[in-house]
């Protein structure tokens, strides 16, 4: 798992240590970009939990409706001539 997170984080860090490198004319604090870095993992790990949330949510409220939501969409897309 970790060579994993690694593998996924190394092109990233790549490429902010070659922009970093190349900004000659005004580099932001290194302080600031580790910030933004945090916050933007941050915000990743709470779309993730709302996506789970909604989605066991939408789960629920499909469970038992979904053959009938299922063949309702086949039907009404061939009566219409979409499919």
């Amino acid at each position: 798992m970790p060579i994993l997170l690694f593998l996924a984080a190394a092109p990233a860090v790549a490429l902010m240590i070659y922009i970093y490198k190349k900004d000659s004319v005004e580099k932001e604090p290194v302080g600031l970009l580790a910030k933004l870095v945090y916050f933007g993992a941050l915000s990743v790990i709470f779309a993730v939990i709302v996506e789970l949330i909604l989605g066991y949510i939408v789960n629920l409220c499909t469970r038992y409706n979904a053959p009938r939501l299922y063949r309702q969409l086949l039907c009404s897309s061939t009566h219409r001539g979409i499919g």
